[in-house]
């Protein structure tokens, strides 16, 4: 298949899924890890097939932006357990801090008060 045609087939899916990279607090972790997979399956074709081409940096570039997203929701999510697990459990065995401070990788710091 030629590129051109591999572009007039895939590219409505890709512009779909810049917006919905727009608001990724109303995508489920289901339907992050889907457009993950798919295009990363876009990109392993268009290497294969079209190695230096705009379409192999733009794919690259959409797939290490939905990369990062899950990073950072796992990272965050991570955190937030912490923070629970803290409030929850820590607060039986150590007298409770306030204003307790908590980093969050990328995203400054979380003040929990108790």
């Amino acid at each position: 298949m030629r590129e051109a045609v591999y572009l007039r087939i895939h590219q409505p899916r890709w512009n779909q899924y810049q917006q919905l990279l727009k608001r990724p607090d109303q995508l489920s972790p289901d339907q992050l890890a889907e457009i993950y997979i798919r295009v990363n399956d876009d990109l392993s074709y268009v290497r294969t097939q079209f190695p230096k081409s705009t379409t192999t940096r733009y794919l690259n570039q959409l797939a290490t932006e939905i990369y990062h997203l899950i990073v950072s929701c796992l990272n965050l999510e991570h955190c937030l357990k912490l923070v629970n697990y803290h409030n929850n459990s820590m607060k039986v065995v150590h007298r409770p801090v306030q204003g307790t401070q908590f980093p969050i990788a990328g995203m400054g710091v979380i003040v929990v008060r108790i």
